[in-house]
């Protein structure tokens, strides 16, 4: 960032960063630290990382809210969750942006409940791996045999049968 500061400003870029954590008491200190990391006062989206089943994530939005609330964050994001999970915490602490794994080519399964939830909830929709992580780059659909692409829900034995079309059932 500090080469291109004479050429564009911070308020330019959009930086975002995850946390990942679930102790709410640690948010701020992972945000500062991202902060300090990026030498800027403040991040455009703070996302919660992966959150796990079972545990409240219901605190760490409510901490990431105060935070937005002190201009250390501008947006709160999400990611990865089921529609359900993503209206209860939208209904608890306000979401900015939701960030799900979507491609028009392969995993459209968000087109059925995330996306009309975000267009009705004013929530921005952050697509992540809209090439299928290089498959859709590819001429074959091969990766090497120890490649973690390779448990993708589109390159699992019989995915293509078990789908209508392009869609995929579930991620």
């Amino acid at each position: 960032m500090r080469r291109r500061s004479s050429r564009i400003s911070r308020e330019e870029l959009v930086l975002a960063t995850k946390v990942s954590t679930y102790d709410p008491g640690s948010v701020e200190k992972r945000v500062r630290t991202s902060l300090a990391r990026l030498q800027t006062d403040y991040l455009d989206i703070a996302y919660l990382h992966w959150p796990k089943r079972g545990v409240d994530i219901i605190p760490v939005y409510r901490e990431l809210a105060r935070l937005k609330q002190a201009g250390l964050v501008r947006f709160i994001g999400a990611t990865n969750l089921p529609a359900h999970l993503l209206r209860e915490l939208h209904a608890a602490v306000p979401v900015d942006i939701f960030q799900t794994a979507y491609s028009l080519s392969l995993w459209r399964k968000p087109e059925d409940d995330i996306i009309p939830f975000c267009r009705e909830a004013g929530i921005t929709l952050a697509a992540y791996s809209p090439l299928a992580q290089g498959l859709l780059s590819r001429e074959d659909a091969a990766f090497g045999p120890e490649d973690p692409r390779n448990r993708l829900v589109p390159l699992r034995r019989g995915h293509t049968e078990r789908t209508k079309g392009n869609r995929v059932g579930s991620l």
